[in-house]
């Protein structure tokens, strides 16, 4: 019931199409939707994937969802750099200015640079990976991970997890993190 109800606000939702250069409704792929039931069933998510398949943009059009519907929710994504994290932050904020204005006014939304917020409490915040310690959430990304490192980054992906762990020991946080299937090779 759960992912019918966030499948379905997803969907109202659109993307940006580059190559058209217009908005376009965000209509999950197989694969997409399969990925989608498996982080609303799983507490923690490793995915090997391909560049460009979509799932950072399916896990930021979730979060916001999430933030949306529940009081109080938090969600925490890491990413290569403070840049990397204001792009994700800025697409998931152009999917929400795409929902119909009655959804809008039933869930307004304060941005800066790095969080989104709702009068509910709930929050998406995006910050570089070097950023993540005392934080806590209910769910936290950690986007791109196979190039956290040291040099980009100033800290590995080594770091960002014992950064996160008191966060994922003391609660019950999804963690959900991308890894470059080619990077394993």
């Amino acid at each position: 019931m759960y992912l019918v109800n966030s499948l379905k606000l997803i969907e109202k939702l659109k993307i940006w199409d580059a190559k058209k250069k217009i908005d376009t409704p965000f209509i999950l792929w197989p694969k997409q939707k399969e990925f989608l039931q498996t982080i609303l069933s799983n507490k923690k998510v490793i995915l090997l994937k391909k560049r460009q398949i979509g799932a950072s943009q399916l896990t930021a059009a979730d979060s916001l969802v999430q933030c949306m519907a529940q009081k109080n929710w938090t969600c925490l994504v890491l990413s290569i750099t403070q840049d990397d994290a204001d792009e994700y932050l800025k697409r998931a904020y152009d999917m929400y200015l795409t929902l119909p204005d009655d959804i809008r006014a039933a869930c307004p939304v304060k941005k800066n640079n790095s969080l989104m917020e709702f009068p509910w409490g709930s929050r998406l915040l995006s910050l570089s990976a070097s950023k993540g310690r005392s934080k806590t959430a209910d769910r936290i990304i950690i986007d791109e991970a196979a190039w956290i490192k040291k040099l980009k980054s100033n800290v590995d992906l080594r770091e960002v997890l014992l950064n996160v762990m008191p966060t994922l020991d003391l609660q019950q946080t999804d963690l959900i993190y991308f890894m470059l299937s080619f990077w394993l090779a």
